[in-house]
């Protein structure tokens, strides 16, 4: 069982994983023409200890021999010999002989920045209940043995072997390595109290410009004072490059800057740290930095949403039948100032007032804005309406609601959807709601003038007339204004490949989309023009057996690149995805014969930077043993035939789907701004709000068709004065209004 991985091909990142049979011989299939470089690592405890090699014999890349693979040819390599491997037995203890079991212990090249060792040289393990761990597979060099933590979402460095301090990695004593003669070490230290760390973040300048530099600045401090190590991810999901805001180092002082010229009106953001050397909690916050067009005069920016802005003078004249009123000059654009522009037309002539005082009523699951407008206008009927028009600056809501949260208010009674476009049915009832440009325009029609709130509702429904629908109105209020960078593409009526598509889709500034049949759904071209410019890349999931070449020629087309990642079956796809994300330091495992288990932890995998992968139930397939094998990575395992599959990796295990998904909100979750519910009995619209879930760093819990299960009421009741919104996803086919209802009450 040795692990064979081939990297570079056309786009230099390809990976053919494969793993030896019972004779030593692989085959790698599909390969695209291309120079790569073969690494060979043993898998597992059940391969022999051997040292890994690039082909050729060298343990150096500098030395390696590259393959050369050409279109319609058979590449024969020669026979590979491995050498015997050496291998470390190290038991941890504390100062008072205890034994420190759940240790990582990382064993790494003395020296491994040079250019001649790679990473296939670094070997981890967790010490067990004695203290103990073996690592093999190592080359006959001296190695730096570093202790890790684990304790939440991020290891930290605790120790180092026969080191007189955590905070001095040169004080560590390396440990040379001999072939045929394992090396027995027993070392004690004591691991550092855990300290609490606080995450606060500026902006300059505030407000700005779309277009102008913006330089955010966040602090991290320790409540012992020390100055925190690590790094900050800034999250910025309306920016043109995430990937570019991802990670910034604190420098000396607990200090993590970054600058961004693509901010798009009203950005929304978090930012959170991740500790470095030392045992130090992490700590995470969210933001709302104004941006608003150069004629608005905004002032400041910070944490949540609202603010009464100053009251504007009210508005009046006299209109003839069918004339308009605007609360103000014309052209005028909501901002952060000037949150809302009311227009009246009416159909009868006479005076029409306009009162922008907001109301300020407290209504039960909604966040308070400050926008409204008492209105006055002559008779109308429900034959001939007065027709409002309601434009709301989407800066003003509150970190992590969306502009399909905005719910309009008459008199203090929510205002429904028309029921035929057009006719006053109920009455009041919304005719349209639209978003462009960081603006919502709400559009009634009424049978008579009152007073009217616009508000973010805490619970709001995100749905389209069927599945695919659903996953374009989801990708529609992810990207109201566009912007997206890509878009991800997966099967509507099978799950196993759009399992582990929100990460890539978070990582790559992309909805997930959904298609069925021969040809693109007109739902879904319709969202891919509203969020997508032509030229970008859309990236279909699974082979064409899933998503037909007919579907990837229409998108070429419409003027869109295509990449397909596919593999031989559904786990080899979850690995060309993990692939396309780089290095992940996270793995999620989650069985692939069901769909609920790898649906939740898709926002987990995002929240830690990491990926799903698929188990074949409580078995381990070969594509994801050969990438845990190739990957130094902390593996958690979501859900019972995933924690049965590997019993080595940390196990986060429900009594059901509903209790699983709630577990792991709350290891992941702990002070959300937005959560999100779907059905735990299909899984379309999961798909899609997944992905919306991992862009805005928040959780995916499950619920029946009619009831919230008690672990998610109790998860969200748990974060509640935090929470700004929750999403439900799908129609009342899918989560009834009794879903709706409870959900407001464990709110």
């Amino acid at each position: 069982r040795i692990c064979v991985a081939a990297y570079g091909g056309q786009d230099g990142s390809l990976a053919y994983p494969q793993i030896t049979d019972a004779n030593g011989f692989y085959q790698i299939t599909g390969v695209e023409p291309g120079t790569y470089s073969l690494v060979y690592d043993p898998c597992d405890t059940r391969s022999p200890n051997l040292q890994p090699q690039y082909y050729g014999g060298s343990q150096s890349s500098v030395g390696q021999t590259l393959v050369e693979v050409r279109a319609n040819a058979v590449t024969e390599l020669d026979t590979q010999e491995l050498r015997a491997g050496g291998s470390i037995l190290l038991y941890l203890t504390d100062s008072q002989g205890h034994p420190l079991p759940g240790v990582l212990v990382q064993a790494a090249v003395e020296g491994a920045d040079s250019p001649d060792i790679e990473n296939q040289v670094s070997h981890s393990g967790r010490t067990d209940g004695d203290g103990a761990v073996v690592l093999n597979d190592l080359l006959p060099v001296n190695y730096e043995l570093l202790y890790e933590s684990c304790p939440q979402i991020y290891c930290a460095i605790v120790g180092y072997y026969a080191g007189t301090s955590w905070q001095d990695p040169s004080a560590a004593t390396p440990v040379a390595v001999v072939v045929g003669e394992p090396r027995l070490l027993s070392d004690s230290y004591d691991p550092p109290t855990p300290v609490a760390s606080t995450t606060t973040m500026t902006a300059q300048p505030v407000p700005s410009a779309p277009g102008q530099q913006v330089t955010f600045t966040a602090t991290v401090t320790a409540a012992d004072g020390s100055v925190p190590t690590g790094e900050v991810r800034f999250s910025l999901p309306s920016t043109t490059s995430p990937e570019d805001a991802a990670w910034v180092q604190l420098d000396a002082h607990g200090k993590a800057t970054y600058t961004s010229t693509q901010l798009p009106l009203g950005t929304h953001f978090t930012y959170a740290y991740y500790p470095g050397v030392g045992l130090v909690a992490p700590s995470e916050g969210g933001a709302q930095i104004t941006v608003q067009n150069p004629s608005g005069e905004g002032t400041g920016g910070g944490t949540g949403g609202g603010g009464a802005p100053p009251a504007p003078s009210p508005v009046s004249g006299t209109v003839g039948a069918g004339g308009s009123l605007s609360s103000d000059p014309a052209g005028t654009t909501p901002n952060a100032s000037d949150p809302l522009v009311v227009g009246v037309t009416s159909p009868n002539g006479g005076t029409v007032s306009i009162d922008k005082t907001a109301p300020d009523t407290q209504l039960s699951h909604y966040r308070i804005l400050n926008v409204g407008a008492t209105i006055t206008a002559p008779a109308a009927s429900t034959a001939n309406p007065l027709k409002l028009s309601f434009q709301v600056y989407d800066g003003s809501l509150p970190v992590g609601a969306y502009a399909s949260d905005l719910t309009v208010f008459r008199d203090g009674a929510p205002v429904a959807a028309c029921a035929k476009p057009g006719v006053v049915s109920p009455d009041p009832c919304v005719t349209s709601s639209t978003t462009t440009d960081g603006v919502t325009t709400i559009n009634v029609l009424s049978s008579h003038a009152s007073t009217w709130d616009v508000e973010a509702a805490q619970v709001g429904r995100v749905a389209g007339a069927d599945r695919v629908a659903t996953a374009a109105a989801i990708a529609l209020d992810t990207f109201p204004n566009g912007g997206a960078s890509a878009a991800v593409l997966a099967r509507a009526d099978d799950f196993p490949d759009a399992l582990v598509g929100a990460p890539l889709a978070a990582a790559k500034n992309a909805p997930l989309l959904l298609t069925q049949g021969a040809s693109l759904p007109t739902a879904t071209a319709h969202a891919l023009a509203k969020v997508l410019a032509k030229g970008s890349t859309v990236y279909v999931l699974g082979g064409p057996k899933a998503v037909p070449a007919t579907v990837a020629a229409q998108l070429s087309t419409l003027g869109y690149q295509v990449v397909r990642y596919a593999g031989g079956d559904r786990y080899a796809t979850a690995v060309a995805v993990a692939d396309a994300l780089g290095d992940p330091s996270t793995v999620l495992l989650a069985t692939g014969a069901n769909f609920p288990d790898a649906l939740a932890a898709g926002p987990a995998a995002s929240h830690l930077q990491g990926a799903v992968l698929l188990t074949n139930g409580a078995s381990l397939p070969s594509a994801t043993s050969a990438y845990l094998a190739a990957h130094a990575a902390t593996v958690y395992a979501v859900g019972g035939p995933a924690a049965k599959a590997d019993s080595t990796a940390t196990a986060i295990v429900g009594v059901d789907r509903y209790v699983t998904a709630a577990d792991l909100a709350t290891r992941f979750f702990a002070a959300p701004t937005l959560a999100g519910v779907a059905t735990g009995t299909t899984f379309p619209d999961a798909l899609a709000g997944s992905a919306q879930l991992a862009h805005a760093d928040a959780p995916l819990l499950l619920a029946t068709p009619t009831s919230v299960p008690g672990p998610t009421g109790d998860y969200l009741a748990s974060v509640k004065s935090g929470l700004n919104a929750v999403h439900l996803y799908g129609g009342a086919n899918a989560l009834s209004d009794k879903v709706d209802t409870e959900l407001r009450n464990a709110l």
